[in-house]
């Protein structure tokens, strides 16, 4: 057995020890963009002109929230139409808020008041009539409870204000701020949970499915990785992060000792092995953050409110058929469409770049099974089922998509080091970092103190420095000082007042 030195400041090692971590400034990236987001809605907060427009959509958000009889109505149709259940973050409650909730906001930024995106709502075609980040559908019972529960919500509400001018929003629209004023709490229980990626679990799971090659490819599985074999020899269950297999193989590792087992691997294993255990490690890593990001922009309006499709199918060339001035080709062909509206739609919302990437996940996933075949039998027939006509709403090709995930990761993390402005200070004699923390304790500190969103503001003295203590989220020193949270509040403070509509 050969055996060597192990370079524990080699990048591989550092970050499958633990000792780093991929895409180490994602965090920071993404809390900062959150922020500014508060920020600028707590400063539009802030102007007597925008107040109640903020006021407005928090009491009408409320309302929608308490209203048991929405959350029935979208159960029911869930069961109906045999929609599954979602890994979504937010709450039932929030969630069959958001469902209605999002035609207001949309009405907004098409400088419509609510009562009338309420009269559009009800003479909208069933196909229009969708929630966010859902299939959509439009029943009597929803019909019903646009037509009067809604109505009396927005009465009641005395919903009368105008948009927020387009001017002031600075690129934002209505939902983003409204959601960043009245859902801060759920926001950052959301972002916080980043913090919950378990990186034993990943290289776990990388562990396993290493040794799942090593099966299929009938290849004897390598003495450092043979302490995770499974005793049937059988493939382990690795497809997702949460199954029993993934518990056993992490419980595993953490009895050797996550760096004594690294140890082994790079004084044992060659740097082709060690580099396929570390891409594994890195893409399912990235995939993870994917799911924190993706689950925190479901609060948001996101790009699936545009709703597209795309269809493509194998097409058989026919020798006898005249290909000229038409988009068919002498051989056989993949023909992908979508519908011109759409497409228009997605120029327009400069989202065509999103529905792209989408479409060459689904491509890819859909045609993985017919490559297998032409490599492991050149020239066979097509067979019928890639022949059907596909759609894209088929698939979850972002989560098989992995170079493209961590390109967007990467390139974010770039931009943001690039383009930082909240998390750092920049003195005379040097520029300064700021931890997340240290923003987020400002922000909570400052809540309290304004009553945001509720109106029910403190006074400082009345025990605002205790409660942001008292908030394990914010990973606070535990001997913070008030002086401290004093200055991190007042420094918040400032930036809002006086700096958020130039950064």
């Amino acid at each position: 057995m050969v055996t060597k030195k192990v370079k524990t400041n080699h990048p591989y090692y550092r970050v499958l020890s633990g000792t780093s971590m991929p895409f180490p400034h994602i965090h920071e990236a993404v809390s900062e963009q959150l922020l500014l987001l508060i920020f600028k809605a707590r400063r539009l907060y802030l102007d007597p002109e925008y107040r109640p427009w903020f006021d407005e959509q928090h009491r009408i958000l409320s309302a929608l929230r308490a209203n048991t009889k929405l959350q029935n109505i979208l159960e029911q149709n869930r069961e109906d139409y045999s929609i599954g259940e979602t890994d979504n973050p937010l709450s039932k409650e929030l969630y069959a808020a958001f469902q209605v909730m999002c035609h207001l906001y949309n009405g907004f930024d098409n400088r419509l008041v609510s009562l009338k995106t309420w009269g559009d709502m009800n003479r909208e075609p069933t196909a229009k009539f969708v929630g966010q980040n859902s299939g959509g559908w439009k029943t009597p019972e929803m019909e019903e409870f646009v037509r009067n529960d809604l109505f009396n919500i927005l009465t009641d509400c005395k919903a009368h204000c105008s948009p927020l001018p387009a001017l002031v929003r600075q690129g934002y629209c209505h939902q983003d701020l409204s959601v960043a004023h009245s859902c801060t709490k759920e926001l950052l229980e959301q972002l916080n949970r980043y913090h919950q990626i378990d990186e034993s679990a990943i290289l776990a799971r990388t562990l396993g499915l290493a040794i799942n090659n090593c099966y299929h490819s009938e290849t004897e599985v390598p003495e450092w990785l043979s302490p995770f074999e499974n005793e049937y020899k059988s493939p382990w269950n690795c497809e997702k992060p949460d199954t029993n297999d993934v518990s056993k193989l992490r419980k595993q590792l953490l009895t050797i000792g996550r760096t004594e087992f690294v140890d082994k691997m790079f004084s044992l294993a060659n740097k082709n092995a060690t580099k396929i255990i570390y891409d594994g490690y890195v893409k399912l890593y990235a995939l993870e953050i994917y799911e924190w990001l993706n689950k925190l922009v479901q609060y948001f309006k996101g790009n699936d409110f545009i709703r597209y499709t795309w269809k493509f199918t194998t097409i058989i060339s026919d020798e006898s058929d005249t290909i000229e001035n038409t988009t068919a080709w002498e051989k056989d062909y993949c023909q992908i469409t979508i519908q011109r509206d759409e497409l228009l739609k997605l120029i327009y919302t400069n989202t065509l770049q999103d529905a792209a990437m989408n479409l060459a996940g689904c491509l890819q996933q859909a045609y993985i099974e017919p490559l297998k075949r032409e490599i492991n039998y050149p020239g066979i027939n097509i067979d019928a089922k890639e022949r059907e006509i596909r759609k894209s709403i088929e698939f979850r090709s972002e989560l098989n998509n992995f170079t493209n995930i961590m390109k967007q990761l990467e390139t974010f993390e770039k931009w943001y080091n690039a383009n930082k402005i909240l998390l750092v200070s920049n003195k005379k004699k040097r520029t300064e970092k700021i931890d997340v923390n240290i923003r987020l304790a400002g922000l909570k500190g400052y809540d309290l103190n304004e009553g945001i969103p509720d109106g029910q503001g403190r006074k400082i003295k009345d025990g605002v420095n205790e409660l942001v203590k008292a908030d394990g989220s914010l990973q606070l020193p535990q001997d913070i000082s008030d002086t401290s949270l004093n200055r991190y509040r007042q420094a918040v403070q400032h930036i809002i007042k006086d700096e958020i509509d130039t950064l």
